[in-house]
């Protein structure tokens, strides 16, 4: 009689939520390495796309703030139209740099679980350029765009589910205190449902490009598994990172404000002999100071201090999948031989 044994490796929660610092000999220093190169790329992407959109945002002000000065029924609809234009043209700049914080990310993500995951078969992360972008990154990125999709349409569902509720709660309210009641409980629980749902099917999505880069192929259509037995373990490593994540970011941040805000003080001398000038000329004139050198420098060192940390917080959530796809891995070349009694 033939039996297959069918065990999975125990969770190692603290080990899913450090497991970039986890993968071998200087994994911290390659972790630093990801988390600068993002950092970098990122201020650099948003320095250049950031200067095509200022110079359309101060148009666009100006357009603005010349209509409400003098409005004029026979120009108004030609600048509106023209507004409407610029603002095409800021959207342009950001979508850019979507795209392109689409595209450094998969990098980041891709060299990260090609050590994790692959042993680092061809010693790339030992190099001082440990980036590419070939098939790997291409995958990571579909993957994430799939997931994303996915996440969207759910979330679209709980606001459709929410709207409805409102719609419902104050119809049923104003007929019967009773079906009013009724109607807001079963929205409540349909809101539960939703969020239920986007939570269930993320976490069994997200292992998707891990699972991509550790079998060298685009393995969407068989991540499921991965997380099967383990979605609880999961979740909480998530809700753990992502908790420290948001108490970080916001101190992080009120930091970087209060240093920016003092660097802004030095400003209110200038600010206040604006106070006779046209609107436009105003505009004109903040734009001048807020683009400085020394401005620039300060905005510049801010940015990369916080994308660092983001990259070493977004590892975290990635090492989370790294971890599900390597005990998946450990699960299925345990189970693959048969006893025989």
């Amino acid at each position: 009689m033939n039996n297959l044994t069918t065990q999975k490796a125990p969770y190692d929660f603290g080990r899913s939520i450090f497991m970039p610092f986890q993968s071998g000999d200087g994994s911290a220093g390659f972790v630093f390495k990801l988390a600068i190169f993002y950092a970098v790329m990122m201020t650099v992407l948003i320095f250049l796309f950031g200067k095509l959109m200022m110079g359309s945002f101060v148009e666009f002000m100006q357009v603005a703030a010349a209509l409400e000065a003098e409005p004029s029924n026979d120009d108004e609809m030609e600048a509106v139209m023209r507004m409407f234009g610029m603002m095409g043209k800021m959207f342009l700049p950001i979508m850019l740099i979507v795209v392109g914080g689409w595209v450094i990310w998969a990098m980041v993500e891709a060299a990260l679980f090609r050590r994790i995951l692959r042993e680092d078969e061809d010693g790339a992360s030992a190099s001082l350029f440990p980036w590419r972008l070939g098939m790997d990154e291409v995958r990571v990125m579909f993957c994430r765009l799939i997931v994303g999709l996915v996440g969207f349409a759910i979330v679209s569902l709980l606001y459709f589910v929410l709207i409805v509720v409102i719609i419902g709660t104050v119809a049923g309210g104003s007929q019967s205190g009773a079906l009013g009641a009724i109607i807001g409980l079963l929205g409540f629980l349909g809101v539960v449902a939703a969020f239920a749902l986007f939570a269930f099917i993320t976490i069994r999505l997200v292992p998707a490009s891990a699972l991509s880069i550790a079998e060298d192929r685009f393995a969407l259509g068989e991540v499921w598994p991965v997380t099967k037995g383990r979605f609880w373990p999961i979740l909480g490593s998530y809700a753990v990172i992502g908790l420290a994540g948001l108490i970080v970011s916001q101190v992080l941040q009120t930091i970087l404000m209060m240093a920016f805000m003092g660097s802004f003080m030095s400003m209110i001398p200038d600010l206040e002999k604006m106070g006779g000038m046209q609107p436009d000329e105003s505009i004109a004139q903040i734009i001048d100071m807020i683009t400085q050198p020394s401005m620039l420098a300060g905005m510049a060192v801010a940015m990369v201090l916080y994308y660092v940390f983001e990259a070493l917080w977004y590892m975290h959530f990635a090492g989370v999948s790294a971890h599900a796809v390597n005990l998946y891995q450990t699960d299925q070349s345990e189970n693959s031989f048969e006893v025989f009694d």
